[in-house]
This record gives structure tokens, sequence and C-alpha cells, in this order.
């Protein structure tokens, strides 16, 4: 499904962005991107499918060993992460965040 990007859609998007960054939660930002899908895709099945994909389990198997964990929200084959700071989290992985 593709949206174009008009007045009615760019507004909404700008008061996602707008809100995100005060927002101080990883739920919180959850929560408001599942709004923002409400918004712009009305009573969709993937916006149910999004939900549906909150807090999944994950278990990857590598050729080291087995990894246990969870995501934010897994939809289709992404799994999608919100962090509190995405400045802390590229800091510790060595990514310079500038």
């Amino acid at each position: 499904m593709t949206i174009a990007l008009t007045e009615s859609t760019s507004q909404p998007l700008r008061a996602y962005l707008r809100e995100v960054r005060t927002t101080p939660s990883e739920i919180g930002k959850r929560e408001r991107f599942s709004a923002l899908l409400g918004t712009l895709f009305g009573s969709t099945r993937e916006v149910g499918q999004y939900a549906r994909g909150a807090e999944t389990s994950l278990r990857i198997t590598t050729p080291e060993k087995v990894k246990r964990g969870s995501a934010d929200t897994i939809y289709r084959s992404a799994v999608i992460e919100f962090e509190k700071s995405l400045n802390d989290r590229l800091k510790a992985s060595g990514l310079d965040c500038d």
C-alpha cells in the first residue's frame, strides 16, 4: 500500500516527528507511531498486523549459540525497535551521532 505525500499526510508526519522528540519512553514512541499509522491508513488490516507484532519474542540461532530476546514490534519481515535515545545507542555502538 502506498500513500501520496500531500498536506493531509505531511501534517500528521510533521506532528509525529515533533511529538516523538519529546516522548521519553520507548513504549510512548511505539504507541505514538501506532497512532500515526491509524491516522495515515485508517482501520486497515496492515495497522492491525503491525499492532499484533508488538513485544514479540525472538530466537535467533547462530553457529556459536542461540540468542533470545524480544523486539518492540515485528511487522511482516521488519524488526522495529524504538529507542529512548538514539544518540545513546549510536554512542554505545561506536558510531558518530553528529
